[in-house]
């Protein structure tokens, strides 16, 4: 057992928490923010640790912060009611979008087109949908 490996648990287990804490903010609890927050700083200092230890300079990395900063910016942001359903939606997809790059690797253009398709996503999924009841 090495550092690296207790690094990369935490930051897969504070990965889970994130998505839990993201599906307890869908189901309606706003006090899961806590645990959103103290998942991410564990998320972030363990990648740290990791990219520090063994990926360096590498590009989807570089991806992967700057979305981290674009999902913190929607969470603490976009809390009115109205913007709520967009935030959830775009924080759940970039987060997706980042799991890809954690697992793909991908080079900077691939990169930067799953994080694109991701945030197109996220938007998409937060429109509402309605169905016109058939005059029948």
């Amino acid at each position: 057992m090495t550092s690296y490996s207790i690094a990369l648990f935490l930051h897969v287990l504070s990965a889970i928490g994130f998505f839990v804490a993201l599906a307890l903010e869908w189901a309606g609890l706003r006090r899961a923010r806590g645990i959103g927050i103290a998942s991410m700083v564990v998320v972030l200092l363990s990648g740290f640790f990791m990219a520090r230890a063994a990926w360096h300079h590498a590009v989807w990395i570089e991806i992967t912060l700057a979305t981290l900063v674009v999902i913190i910016a929607a969470g603490l942001t976009m809390r009115t009611p109205r913007l709520l359903t967009l935030s959830l939606s775009l924080r759940s997809a970039l987060t997706v979008g980042i799991v890809f790059l954690m697992t793909v690797k991908p080079t900077l253009s691939d990169s930067l087109t799953a994080i694109a398709v991701a945030a197109i996503i996220g938007a998409i999924s937060a429109v509402p949908v309605r169905f016109a009841r058939s005059q029948a």
